[in-house]
C-alpha cells in the first residue's frame, strides 16, 4: 500500500497541465519536483527537500520549463533524491563541483590549522591531544562536511553526549572547533558567525559557566606529607623516584617525566628546564636540595637514556604509573599535580617567604613573560633555601596522619 501511495504522488502533473499554468504559485508533480509560476508569469522546475548535512529545508532550481522538458526535471529530481537517500545534499555536491578551490571540509581545515600551529606549542603531547580530541569527538560528525556548511546543529550534536559526563572535554572540543573554524573563516573557505563560539551564543544552551564547571585535583595537607613520604621511599620503582623528585621540586608532573640529564647542573645544584618544556615558556631555574641531588645519583648509577625518568626502551615515564603509585601509597584519590598546591599552601601557612619568592619556585603561570623571567632570576637566591626547607619538612614523619583537600583546576583549555 505504501509502495503504490508513493508512486501515486509522483508524475502528477503533465506537459499541457504545465502550460496552461497561469496563476502564480508552486505546483506539486510529486517527490520534491514542482513548478513554480512568478508574478510575471514566467515558469520554472524546482526541487524541494530537507537537507541531510544542515538539518533544515532548501530548494534548489532545475531551469525553465521553456528550457527544461518535464522529463528532464524529473530525471534531476530522481537523482536530487538518490544524493539525499546517501546522506547528501544536492546543493552541496553542486557547489563542491563548481568552486573547488574555496571549498575544504572541516577536517582539512582542521589539519592545516594544527599545522600552522605546531611551531607555537610546547610539546608534541599537546599536539597529539588536539589530533586526538578531533579524531575521537568531531571527525565523526562534522570531519568531511564543508568547513562553510557547518551550523549550530552540528555543534550541539557533537557537545550534548558529553557536555554533563565529560565537561572539560567537550569544552575543549568546543573551543578546538572555535579556533578551527576561526582559521576558516579567516580563510575565506566560510563566512558568517562561528557556531562554536561560546560567548553569548552556545553558553545559551549550556548555561554560564559557575563554579560548578571547574574541577578539582585532591593534594595531601602539609600535615600528612612526613608519612605519605616516609612510605614512598621504601619504593624503588623509577616511577617512585619521579614522585619523590616532584615532590622536592614543587614541579609539574610533565616537566619531571621529560627531565633530561642535560638540564641537571651536578657542580652548582640546579636543574634548568628549558623554556620549550615550560607552560609559561620561560626557562626555570630549580634549587636543588641535598635530598633531590642524591634522588639523581640513585639513577645516575643506572643511566639509561637521554632521560632522567627513562624506561627500558629509552622513553620516560608516563604520568599513569606515577598517578596510580601516588593513590595507592595514600590510600586516597588524589593527584600527582596536587603536591604543588601542598607546597604552596605550606609556603603560606609554615614559613615566612614572600608569596613572589613561594609563587616562583613553582613557576606558577604569569602571564607577562618579562616578568615571569625577572621573577625567576631575582628571587632564585631566596628559594635555595626555601626549596632546603621544604625537602627537610619532607624527610620529617613526626606529623598527622595525611587530610585530604580539593584544590581548583579551571577548566578552560
Amino acid at each position: 500500500m505504501k509502495e503504490s501511495k508513493k508512486k501515486r504522488q509522483l508524475s502528477c502533473l503533465t506537459a499541457i497541465e504545465i502550460k496552461s499554468l497561469k496563476k502564480p504559485g508552486l505546483y506539486a508533480d510529486g517527490g520534491g519536483l514542482y513548478v513554480q509560476v512568478s508574478n510575471s508569469g514566467t515558469k520554472s522546475f524546482l526541487f524541494r527537500y530537507y537537507s541531510p548535512i544542515l538539518k533544515r529545508r532548501r530548494k534548489i532550481g532545475l531551469g525553465s520549463t521553456i528550457s527544461v522538458s518535464l522529463i528532464e526535471a524529473r530525471e534531476k529530481a530522481a537523482i536530487h533524491r538518490k544524493a539525499i537517500d546517501a546522506d547528501k545534499d544536492p546543493i552541496i555536491e553542486r557547489d563542491n563541483d563548481s568552486t573547488l578551490e574555496k571549498n575544504k571540509t572541516f577536517k582539512q581545515c582542521a589539519l592545516e590549522f594544527i599545522e600552522s600551529q605546531k611551531s607555537d606549542w610546547k610539546n608534541a603531547k599537546h599536539c597529539s591531544q588536539w589530533y586526538s580530541t578531533l579524531e575521537t569527538y568531531a571527525y565523526p560528525v562534522v570531519g568531511e562536511i564543508l568547513v562553510r556548511y557547518i551550523t549550530k546543529e552540528h555543534v550541539l550534536k557533537i557537545l550534548d553526549p558529553i557536555w554533563n559526563s565529560k565537561r572539560e572535554t567537550a569544552d575543549r572540543v568546543r573551543n578546538r572547533m572555535e579556533n578551527i573554524i576561526d582559521w576558516a573563516t579567516f580563510h575565506e573557505f566560510r563566512t558568517g558567525a562561528n557556531p562554536a563560539r561560546w560567548k553569548g551564543y552556545l553558553e545559551n544552551a549550556y548555561g554560564k559557566k559557575s563554579k560548578k564547571d571547574v574541577e578539582h585535583h585532591s593534594s595531601l595537607r602539609y600535615s600528612g606529607l612526613g608519612e605519605f613520604m616516609k612510605k614512598l621511599r621504601l619504593r624503588t620503582s623509577i616511577s617512585a623516584k619521579a614522585l619523590e623528585f616532584g615532590i622536592l621540586t614543587a614541579t609539574r608532573p610533565g616537566e619531571v617525566f621529560g627531565a633530561r640529564w642535560e638540564e641537571i647542573n651536578f657542580i652548582e645544584n640546579y636543574w634548568l628546564i628549558p623554556k620549550e618544556r615550560m607552560k609559561a615558556g620561560v626557562e626555570h631555574k630549580i634549587p636543588l636540595s641535598p635530598r633531590a641531588i642524591e634522588v639523581l645519583q640513585q639513577l645516575h648509577e643506572f643511566k639509561l637514556s637521554e632521560f632522567i625518568f627513562s624506561l627500558q626502551n629509552g622513553k620516560h615515564i608516563s604520568g599513569n604509573t606515577v598517578l596510580a603509585l601516588a593513590k595507592e601509597i595514600s590510600g586516597q584519590d588524589i593527584t600527582v599535580h596536587g603536591f604543588r598546591s601542598t607546597f604552596k599552601v605550606w609556603c603560606s601557612e609554615c614559613t615566612s617567604y614572600p608569596n613572589d619568592v613561594s609563587e616562583a619556585a613553582p613557576a606558577h603561570t604569569i602571564k607577562n613573560k618579562a616578568e615571569a623571567a625577572y621573577n625567576q632570576t631575582a628571587y632564585y637566591p631566596k628559594r635555595v633555601p626555601l626549596m632546603n626547607a621544604w625537602a627537610d619538612f619532607c624527610l620529617n614523619e613526626n606529623y598527622k596522619q595525611a587530610e585530604i583537600i580539593p584544590i581548583a583546576r579551571n577548566t578552560h583549555p
